[in-house]
């Protein structure tokens, strides 16, 4: 991921550092950026189901979570 060098920060009154100015390129972030997304078991086919027990998305081609529930819709 690209760094921008102007960031811009100040010191709350907690003495706690509070960011004030950053950009990021979105062209360069990729869903495995994200904090809360496991893309370790990622392979071609695969989907983003939530995972409840972690609190983070997976990248999966195994569906087999009771709670999943696919609705095709109607033809």
């Amino acid at each position: 991921m690209a760094v921008n060098q102007n960031i811009k920060a100040k010191l709350t009154p907690n003495q706690n550092l509070m960011v004030t100015n950053y950009q990021i390129n979105a062209a360069t972030i990729k869903l495995g950026d994200l904090f809360d997304l496991d893309t370790n078991n990622q392979a071609d086919g695969s989907v983003i189901l939530y995972n409840g027990t972690t609190s983070k998305w997976v990248a999966t081609n195994q569906m087999d979570n009771v709670n999943t529930i696919i609705n095709g819709g109607n033809f």
